[in-house]
């Protein structure tokens, strides 16, 4: 599958180089890199695992959207807009999660880690499960699910010690099938998800 990922865009988010987070030019620098992997690598998918602008909303939506090729955007914990707001900025498809087939795996797409194995039931109510929308007939009815990968994104460059101190109801969820993406150990260059597979299988990060 010719899919690319990127995530934590943040574009136009000033204050991260207020604080040192990130270079000056970063936004732009992230536009190039998306545009130059299409030009030179016919890119065909770009999934984006969210937390993509702040400030200039629109502007950035239209941005990423006026790339040559399909996106589809799982939205992250400051993708505050609708879903029909997105979808009339450019975005091929919009949601929460995303599940796919790939290369062998069944992998979940999602902004912060996800339980990658168990089952779940909300009584008499419907409920949306990385699978769709699930509606039980009772309250006994679970929907079971299991995935050979997480591939997420929301820690950024965050050490291991950072991320159980701020959000330790993250950090318990990780396991060697949970996979990080991180823009600023990818020099702010998206990343193509045969890679991902490719470092996953060998226990390697970016």
């Amino acid at each position: 599958m010719d899919a690319w990922l990127t995530t934590d865009t943040h574009l136009g988010h000033d204050a991260l180089v207020e604080d040192k987070c990130r270079p000056a030019g970063f936004s732009e620098k992230i536009m190039k890199g998306l545009r130059n992997a299409i030009k030179s690598l016919k890119m065909m998918v770009l999934i984006h695992l969210g937390d993509v602008s702040f400030d200039r909303e629109d502007f950035w939506h239209r941005e990423l959207c006026s790339l040559p090729c399909k996106k589809w955007l799982v939205k992250g914990n400051h993708d505050k807009q609708t879903d029909s707001w997105l979808m009339a900025r450019g975005w091929d498809w919009v949601g929460d999660s995303m599940t796919l087939t790939a290369f062998g795996k069944k992998i979940l797409l999602s902004h912060t880690p996800r339980m990658i194995q168990g089952s779940s039931m909300n009584p008499g109510m419907a409920y949306t499960t990385a699978e769709g929308i699930v509606i039980p007939s009772n309250g006994e009815n679970y929907v079971s699910f299991k995935y050979d990968l997480n591939i997420h994104g929301h820690f950024h460059d965050f050490g291991i010690e950072k991320v159980a101190k701020m959000e330790p109801h993250y950090y318990n969820l990780l396991t060697p099938k949970h996979y990080l993406i991180s823009l600023e150990e990818l020099n702010y260059q998206p990343i193509s998800l045969k890679r991902v597979i490719e470092l996953h299988n060998r226990r390697e990060k970016q």
